[in-house]
């Protein structure tokens, strides 16, 4: 397409930079998006053969409400869990994700396949917003396929491409590298207020969309300015006025959903603050450390996943616990923000960083203790932070051997090799989210001292009528909570469903309370008849 003069403007010109030398041919592009497409649908199939996990129950399988068209837009006035017993223990306001939730009930029923299968589409979707993304970003093509190809298999996205609950996740993906897109490739009027609405969706599907303002201010800062290139205090000022005044429909936007999640969940988004133990600021405060430099090893150690990550919460600035971490993430970026600033493609790099850490702070789940349930840093949460890290990466090796034909014949074929290394573990992670048991044991794998775990692992034995599982989980339970009769109280029932007698009696006895067990204990009198 020709470009008017009057389009190819100075300002435009930071955005609609010319094809670089060496691009593919049209042809080849379209031929390697293929393939790339296909390479990550494959790598996903392992998923289709998953259940219902975890929440899936309750917010797909149990809920009425999903057989219901006016759930459409009367969401939009209750939290996410407006269903069932478990109304009032959320504070989550996701109204699009109920709408997604609905429109999927209606195609795909209660057959999980079906919903694996709209997963791995949204999936998709996602990796082809993040290749056209990140074509607009590195005006590459070769590092636009990469970065796609290792945003769709890399091992931690596992939990998101596998777990249908996951679904608000998988709309931010969507939804913020669509308006991404939109802000980056076009200047008209009408793409800009796509960009808008695209990012009104990501909000109303999950809170953690509410840091993206601040990135579409960093890229109008490095990206959306005449002067992006030029040094100075003018340079700098215009720089500031350009990233507010095209972050502010953003912000607006983002102010229109507190207001709404206000009325709808309170001030504080706490309906039930007795349902779950809430830490205080400052040990929430004390742990952001540790939970970034946990996710900065994601980063690094590309090949690792699971259904969740062991971060303990650190309670007090003075433990080493807060200090290792802190110095740690504070090392590393001062020297990647050394690194970028000596780079030619420094404002590329800088925003995808700001990418990074600006997708994590606000998904990070710094608010809740309760129920021995550890999920400060999880695979889900990485998702959308991922993309950045996958440009960075592939931006690298496509600068790396771009011209040196001597490099290419080498680094190529070993990204190659690197990209199977990555599918195989990215393959395995999605057996991890079978069923529930699956699920459980690989949480236990981590966080072995979990009570709350264990209990659930129990029940789920039982309800499979596995008897010997569930006296194992139980006396586990006995074993960790020694004092907490209820646990003692189970496991005589299984006892007694497996014919052990005297585990019965001496669980039984352990069940009762303390003050009367030396009462049963004693030899009672004999219920004969005095002659």
């Amino acid at each position: 397409m020709k470009i008017s003069p009057k389009q190819s403007s100075t300002a435009a010109s930071a955005v609609q930079m010319p094809r670089a030398s060496g691009q593919w041919k049209p042809g080849h592009v379209y031929i390697s998006i293929a393939g790339v497409m296909l390479v990550v649908a494959l790598a996903c199939i392992n998923s289709l053969h998953n259940g219902f996990v975890i929440d899936d129950r309750d917010q797909i399988l149990s809920n009425p409400l999903l057989h219901d068209w006016s759930t459409l837009w009367r969401c939009f006035a209750h939290n996410s869990w407006w269903n069932g017993n478990r109304r009032a223990l959320t504070d989550y306001y996701r109204p699009l994700q109920v709408c997604f939730y609905v429109l999927s009930f209606h195609t795909a029923g209660d057959s999980p396949a079906r919903w694996h299968a709209i997963k791995l589409a949204l999936h998709l979707a996602a990796v082809v917003l993040a290749l056209c993304a990140a074509r607009l970003l590195t005006k590459k093509d070769s590092a636009a396929l990469l970065a796609a190809l290792l945003f769709g298999i890399l091992p931690a996205q596992a939990e998101v491409v596998s777990w249908i609950s996951s679904v608000p996740e998988s709309l931010v993906a969507i939804f913020e590298l669509g308006a991404l897109c939109l802000l980056a490739g076009s200047r008209t009027t009408v793409s800009r207020i796509g960009a808008v609405l695209a990012y009104a969706v990501a909000i109303f599907g999950h809170e953690s969309a509410i840091t993206f303002p601040a990135i579409v201010a960093c890229w109008a800062w490095f990206f959306d300015s005449s002067s992006a290139r030029d040094s100075g205090n003018s340079a700098t000022r215009e720089r500031a006025a350009r990233a507010a005044i095209v972050s502010a429909p953003y912000f607006v936007t983002a102010i229109v959903y507190l207001v709404a999640r206000t009325a709808v969940v309170g001030f504080a988004g706490f309906e039930t603050k007795a349902a779950v133990e809430r830490p205080d600021v400052g040990q929430s405060l004390a742990t952001i450390p540790a939970a970034l430099w946990a996710y900065v090893k994601m980063a690094a150690l590309v090949w690792t996943s699971g259904p969740i990550r062991r971060v303990p919460w650190v309670g007090s600035f003075a433990s080493w616990a807060f200090i290792q971490p802190l110095a740690l993430v504070c090392i590393v970026a001062a020297a990647f923000v050394i690194a970028s600033r000596l780079s030619a493609r420094r404002d590329l790099y800088l925003f995808c960083g700001s990418w990074f850490v600006l997708s994590l702070i606000p998904a990070m789940d710094l608010y809740v203790i309760g129920m021995d349930l550890t999920s400060i840093v999880a695979d889900r949460y990485y998702y959308v932070a991922s993309f950045g890290v996958c440009v960075i990466a592939a931006d690298l090796i496509a600068t790396f051997a771009a011209g040196r034909p001597q490099r290419a014949w080498i680094l190529w074929p070993a990204a190659a090799v690197a990209v199977v290394g990555l599918t195989v573990p990215f393959w395995r992670a999605q057996g991890d989210f079978r069923d529930d048991v699956t699920v459980l044991k690989a949480k236990i794998a981590v966080y072995p001292d979990a009570v709350e775990y264990h209990r659930l692992l129990a029940q789920e034995f039982e309800k499979r009528n596995d008897l010997r599982g569930a006296e194992r989980e139980y006396k586990e339970l006995t074993r960790l909570d020694p004092d907490k009769q209820l646990y003692h109280f189970y496991l005589a029932l299984i006892e007694r469903k497996l014919g052990n007698r005297k585990a019965l009696s001496a669980e039984y006895m352990k069940s009762m309370p303390r003050d009367i067990t030396p009462l049963l204990a004693q030899p009672q009198p004999s219920s004969t008849p005095v002659q």
